[in-house]
Formats: structure tokens, sequence, C-alpha cells
């Protein structure tokens, strides 16, 4: 399962896998469908974190805050300008 692959989900309210859902993105439902409504959140509530440019070009279509990963990004100062501190 996603959640036990991964030790980060305690700075996060959902993680959700694509594959998981067998929606792949950048299709809408998966922002959406998925995740939005799972949240109760509206797009310009999230944060979309991705390595490829054209998931993160779906999640902004949708309205999604949406950062490219790259191995030189500081994630933690990308998350802090949209207002989100991981060093609570």
């Amino acid at each position: 399962m996603l959640t036990e692959r991964y030790r980060v989900t305690d700075a996060f309210d959902l993680l959700v896998g694509s594959a998981y859902e067998g929606i792949l993105k950048p299709a809408p439902e998966i922002f959406f469908l998925r995740t939005l409504e799972r949240l109760e959140r509206q797009p310009e509530e999230a944060i979309f974190i991705d390595d490829f440019a054209q998931n993160v070009a779906g999640a902004r279509a949708v309205g999604m805050f949406a950062v490219q990963y790259t191995p030189d990004l500081d994630v933690a100062a990308a998350l802090a300008a949209h207002g989100l501190n991981l060093n609570r």
C-alpha cells in the first residue's frame, strides 16, 4: 500500500497514487474525483508535487498549486512559498 511504502505520510492529509486508482495523471479525474473530493477541498486549497511537467500542468489546469520536483529543488522552500511550513 502507498502509505506503508513512503514514510512522508505524516506531513500530508492524503496521498493518492494514480496507478493504484486506475486513473493516470494528468487526467482531471485523478485530481478532482479521487483527491479533492476525498479531501473535501477546492483546487486552490491543495498542493501537488510531481517530477513530470505534463502532470504539473494537469494539476495547474484544474486550479491546484503545483510544484515540479527536480533533484535540486528545495521542497520545504517551495512549500513555504505557498504557506506550508514542514518544520512544525
